[in-house]
């Protein structure tokens, strides 16, 4: 709960810290590791009852759905643009500043 929710509500809470992008890099990575740690916690126990085990199969699953996420993710940017380009308002939104 401390680092899922707690750290990470009260962190960005502040708005200098969401205009940090180190800082919501680390946020979103603590985040997701942790709910990768979750769902461990959530699952283990069912299959090792008498011990804690850690197998390999755990971290290459990781890595390939992570992989997996990975490609589409590229494979989308690369054939949508990511900024709208007829959106009317477009120039507006480029040209606007935050008092």
């Amino acid at each position: 709960i401390i680092f899922h929710f707690i750290v990470p509500f009260i962190v960005l809470s502040f708005r200098a810290a969401k205009q940090v992008p180190w800082l919501i890099l680390t946020m979103a990575g603590m985040l997701l590791f942790m709910h990768y740690v979750d769902h461990f916690w959530m699952i283990n126990p069912t299959f090792n009852d008498n011990r804690f085990l850690i197998s390999w199969q755990d971290f290459t699953t990781l890595i390939g759905m992570g992989g997996v996420f990975i490609w589409f993710l590229l494979k989308k940017m690369a054939s949508d643009p990511i900024i709208p380009l007829q959106d009317p308002k477009l120039q507006k939104s480029i040209n606007h500043t935050v008092a």
